[in-house]
């Protein structure tokens, strides 16, 4: 399962169940809300699951979200670094084809970090957010979330790959 299958393209027939302010027009799923953000030139799905907590501390943690995602992204994408990029450097980037053995360079954090595109945010609760990832095929095409577990502080984070 990669990115597009977690991040579900927006239902264009979805009714819209709330106009926030800050997140737009949010549309109703039955596990709660998604909204479309646009950043650096793209634009992705963040996903609102309040997990049986208030709506509004949820909402509040999405605003947040959308208001500081350039540092939020930035932060992600170096916690995702930290705890990657010797995966990366030491097997994922050797690998076989039909024909050839390949080994791709070796990446600094910097050039790392430069190939992450993101794909989709999800809110969980009032404290629970994933940044996921497009790996550029680093990874092989898996996605790479990284999970904050105290909100928008990202103190408590973790960062894996998926699909």
């Amino acid at each position: 399962m990669g990115v597009r299958d977690w991040f579900k393209p927006r239902d264009k027939k979805a009714k819209v169940g709330l106009i926030d302010p800050v997140l737009g027009e949010l549309t109703s799923r039955p596990d709660g809300y998604a909204s479309i953000v646009r950043f650096q030139g793209r634009e992705f799905e963040l996903t609102i699951d309040p997990d049986g907590e208030d709506l509004e501390s949820c909402l509040g943690l999405a605003r947040k979200i959308v208001e500081a995602l350039e540092g939020m992204h930035t932060k992600a994408k170096s916690v995702a670094s930290n705890i990657l990029l010797e995966t990366y450097n030491v097997d994922w980037r050797f690998y076989s084809t039909v024909s050839d053995d390949v080994e791709d360079p070796q990446l600094s954090a910097n050039d790392f970090e430069q190939r992450l595109e993101l794909a989709g945010i999800g809110v969980t609760g009032s404290l629970i957010i994933d940044f996921c990832f497009n790996d550029d095929n680093l990874f092989a095409g898996h996605s790479i979330f990284v999970t904050s577990f105290d909100g928008d502080k990202l103190n408590d984070v973790d960062a894996s790959l998926f699909g």
